[in-house]
């Protein structure tokens, strides 16, 4: 048995665990939370994004369950682990939406180009996740709300 919760993409639009890795492309980028007990893998699969998904990127826990993907179809999707109860109450989600807990909250669209990496700042910094693209551009975006994760603001853009 793995000592690790394992995350992946699956076709449904959410995350599976304890599954053998089931990836049927190319696995891009693997990535320990915080605590170590979770792993996140992504992969030119396509099952989430429209595109090869380069890396997924654990918050700091002091967000919650937060996790950020990026791909080759020029978006960000942030999901929330712990958004299916709030998100429960008020939304008309369907139930394959909270497979296993993992909500989409958000899809960022501003990049005309792949973006290509993502890191969250420090959390002293707050609720901040930079994000590069393949046109040469880094764009800082910051949630205006940790407790919403629907809207974030560019902060900058170089």
């Amino acid at each position: 048995m793995l000592p690790h919760e394992i995350q992946q993409f699956m076709g449904s639009g959410a995350f599976a665990s304890s599954d053998p890795l089931f990836h049927s492309d190319t696995i891009h980028h693997v990535e320990f939370d915080f605590y170590g007990k979770r792993v996140v893998t992504v992969s030119s699969d396509k099952l989430k994004h429209g595109g090869a998904v380069w890396k997924a990127r654990f918050a700091h826990p002091e967000f919650g369950q937060v996790l950020a993907t990026c791909s080759f179809d020029n978006t960000i999707q942030i999901f929330d682990k712990d958004a299916v109860d709030v998100m429960d109450a008020r939304s008309s989600m369907s139930a394959s939406d909270f497979s296993n807990g993992w909500v989409c909250r958000t899809v960022l669209r501003q990049s005309t180009s792949s973006i290509t990496d993502i890191q969250f700042a420090p959390h002293y910094l707050g609720l901040q996740l930079a994000a590069c693209t393949s046109s040469g551009r880094l764009v800082i975006y910051e949630a205006e709300d940790i407790m919403a994760l629907d809207n974030w603001n560019g902060l900058n853009d170089f």
